[in-house]
């Protein structure tokens, strides 16, 4: 199996899948695609989880891994780099219809915090603009909105 692996809604790289017996083989190569260590992260769904930490190598970054199918039966469909702040780690996804790229992700006791870079044209999920909190993240401006279930978070007035 092939994917695409993206960083900030770009594609940087590849990863592969193989099927070894009783475990995955997971390959990624990436161009360089930003400074100190990312590591690679598979988003399905509302949740994100790392795979593994890129290793520098000459023109390109590339990580090796070998997973248990009884710890991880499914591989994830979509594929991404980044880094974890403050709790929050990098996802892509859907919701309510809308596709969203380049956010991060943090399990909360009450649901998910969703953070949405500002930087996007559209901002993807606009109209709870008023229910979104700003925050900076790695240097970067984001709108956080509390989702629970996976849908978003309207206060009672």
């Amino acid at each position: 199996m092939d994917y695409p692996v993206f960083h900030r809604g770009a594609e940087v790289g590849r990863l592969t899948a193989v099927s070894d017996g009783l475990y995955w083989q997971l390959t990624a190569w990436c161009s360089p695609f930003a400074d100190g260590v990312q590591r690679l992260y598979g988003s399905e769904g509302l949740n994100s989880e790392p795979y593994g930490v890129f290793s520098p190598g000459g023109r390109e970054f590339s990580l090796h891994r070998r997973l248990s199918k009884h710890a991880c039966p499914k591989l994830p469909e979509l594929w991404i780099t980044g880094r974890e702040c403050e709790g929050f780690r990098p996802w892509q996804g859907t919701v309510e219809g809308q596709r969203i790229t380049d956010a991060m992700l943090r399990a909360e006791p009450e649901g998910m915090s969703l953070a949405i870079p500002t930087d996007l044209e559209p901002i993807p999920l606009a109209e709870y603009m008023p229910q979104m909190t700003p925050v900076t993240l790695n240097g970067r401006e984001y709108l956080t909105l509390m989702l629970r279930d996976g849908l978003p978070v309207i206060p009672e007035v």
